[in-house]
């Protein structure tokens, strides 16, 4: 990835080395150890598959990372006593290793060079051992793009030991990293310290072509596993909240989609997350921008989507408004879809609407959507 320079890149390889520096001997310890091998050991040898795994995430070498990554997750069988390290299992750990080295040392050609005779029997290890991680699907994750990338039922299985939350992050390369004078792989290390850094992509997609006019931001996607909630993880990262998505649910079903992240009607802004959008107001939604907010209403709505509504900056709404409310609701009802006000209604709103009639009962036209 050149934009960042030889010199990250050298950086990465040369932490490489010192991870790999004595993985034979500490393999090699593994396996007289059999059963009781100490547990600093066997982290050890994890963490190196594991830092690897995500620095050449960081910085798109793909080969790197799966190798390391298939690695991994042998290890973390190993760790969890799934897997006893025997002399067949540490011979394909070993070998696995050497052919990571081989990469590392061929870094500016390493998705040319084949792997799959090491990644072949770590596959067979992983099948082999069957368990509660075959129960859970592989997860795909479509950006806003249209790129997808697959997160493995192997990772999300040990990611969710431990009471783990799993969110997907979605960092601005420009704004969140570069400009910060920052890099990903320093994004990495820090989420390490308060969690596990599952996969990571940047999409490229997002960035458009000549014939497009460029945008100001290139989207930076992280899956991470962590017991912190959600506004800790927001803290820690100094990403906003609305960037950051509890995924547990959506990984169940086997698929994430991020489509439809944000548009803007007019003074409206809908932000769509998965099976529940967003739709922001302004401080006077009135007649002028009706057909804003209808066209808004319509996209929040559609696709059998549930549908939010932020109020709380509304200071004055007239009845052109509450009537488009009214429409909503009444929809929302008869698709069996979820109308709801994120938050507090604003007092004067809740007054207005009671001035009109429009709260007379819960069966009224906002009664329900108001919490009356």
């Amino acid at each position: 990835m050149s934009y960042m320079g030889d010199e990250l890149v050298g950086s990465f390889v040369e932490d490489c080395r010192e991870h790999l520096a004595h993985i034979e001997q500490d393999l090699l310890d593994l396996e007289s150890a059999g059963e009781d091998a100490d547990e600093g050991l066997v982290n050890s040898v994890f963490r190196a598959a594991h830092s690897i795994k995500g620095g050449a995430g960081m910085l798109g070498f793909n080969n790197i990372k799966v190798l390391a990554h298939k690695l991994e997750n042998v290890l973390h069988m190993v760790r969890s006593n799934e897997l006893v390290p025997s002399h067949d299992v540490v011979d394909v750990l070993l070998k696995g290793f050497d052919r990571l080295l081989a990469l590392v040392e061929n870094v500016d050609q390493s998705d040319t060079m084949s792997i799959e005779e090491a990644l072949d029997p770590l596959n067979r290890l992983i099948a082999a051992d069957g368990g509660e991680a075959q129960e859970v699907a592989d997860a795909s994750i479509q950006l806003e793009s249209g790129s997808v990338f697959t997160v493995d039922a192997i990772s999300l299985e040990q990611a969710r030991r431990g009471g783990n939350y799993i969110y997907l992050i979605e960092y601005d390369l420009i704004h969140d990293i570069q400009l910060r004078d920052t890099y990903p792989l320093e994004v990495f290390a820090d989420l390490e310290r308060s969690g596990r850094v599952l996969d990571c992509q940047l999409d490229f997609a997002a960035v458009g072509s000549l014939e497009e006019d460029f945008g100001n931001r290139i989207p930076f996607y992280v899956l991470f596993a962590t017991i912190l909630e959600k506004d800790l993880v927001s803290t820690v990262t100094r990403v906003d909240e609305e960037r950051i998505r509890n995924i547990e649910s959506a990984l169940e079903a086997g698929a994430v989609h991020l489509v439809d992240r944000q548009a803007e009607f007019g003074p409206y802004v809908l932000l769509g997350d998965g099976d529940t959008a967003l739709l922001r107001f302004p401080e006077q939604p009135g007649l002028e921008n009706a057909a804003a907010l209808h066209q808004a209403l319509l996209a929040g709505l559609a696709d059998g989507r549930n549908l939010k509504l932020g109020l709380e900056e509304v200071e004055e709404a007239d009845f052109h408004c509450l009537q488009m409310l009214c429409a909503a609701s009444r929809q929302a009802k008869e698709n069996g879809q979820e109308l709801s006000v994120e938050g507090a209604v604003p007092p004067e709103l809740r007054r207005h609407a009671r001035d009109l009639g429009l709260l007379v009962s819960a069966e009224g036209c906002l009664g329900t959507l108001f919490g009356e």
